[in-house]
């Protein structure tokens, strides 16, 4: 987990990738997240998004460019990341910025893995 967590803002980040740094096969490393009840993609978005709107509300970056943000969580494309994020958060990155911490509370955040394996993992109870 920790060099998923790592690693996940390289926008080359693939399961040939993941496969081979754990020396596993892609068919185990999609059946290992399919007992989670997650794709990798999935995981990937989530976890991309999640730090993308963590950094756009944090004011030390009040200055930096979304596209810088987009760029930094994974997201080289400034379009594939605004649709992203829109279609997670239900308003644009900057719209999202703007707001304030009351009105974050009340929009759906993407969940992240150790949300998602917890869903998998109750449903399958």
């Amino acid at each position: 987990m920790v060099h998923l967590r790592t690693h996940v803002t390289d926008p080359d980040l693939s399961a040939d990738k993941l496969a081979a740094h754990f020396g596993i096969s892609k068919r185990y490393l999609y059946a290992v997240l399919a007992r989670m009840d997650v794709t990798l993609s999935e995981w990937i978005r989530a976890e991309r998004l999640s730090r993308a709107a963590r950094a756009l509300t944090n004011p030390a970056n009040a200055l930096v460019s979304v596209a810088a943000i987009a760029r930094t969580s994974g997201y080289p494309d400034h379009s594939t990341f605004s649709r992203a994020f829109k279609q997670q958060y239900g308003c644009t990155p900057s719209q999202w910025r703007a707001l304030t911490d009351a009105e974050r509370a009340h929009t759906p955040a993407p969940a992240g893995f150790t949300a998602i394996a917890a869903a998998g993992a109750q449903a399958r109870t």
